[in-house]
């Protein structure tokens, strides 16, 4: 899953949702452990971003940290029940 599309924060690097995952991804790139929601989009709202939703009950593990063409990937393990990783 891609988890950075850098060219969209180009001319705003200091956005702050930009920032926490650049945090986030160099904690995975530490070894920390990594999860991903899945979401539920509003196609009506499409290109735009609109959440609907997402899965309560299960999350997925994430593995490897890639880069493809300057840009940072997650890939998918298992799925995981979410009350398995709630702190």
């Amino acid at each position: 899953m891609r988890v950075t599309k850098h060219a969209v924060f180009a001319e705003d690097i200091s956005n702050l949702g930009y920032q926490e995952r650049l945090r986030q991804l160099q904690l995975v790139r530490s070894g920390s452990s990594s999860f991903m929601v899945m979401c539920e989009p509003n196609p009506a709202k499409l290109p735009e971003r609109e959440i609907l939703g997402f899965n309560r009950e299960e999350v997925f593990r994430g593995c490897a940290l890639i880069e493809i063409e300057g840009d940072s990937w997650l890939e998918l393990r298992e799925r995981v029940a979410a009350k398995e990783v709630r702190a």
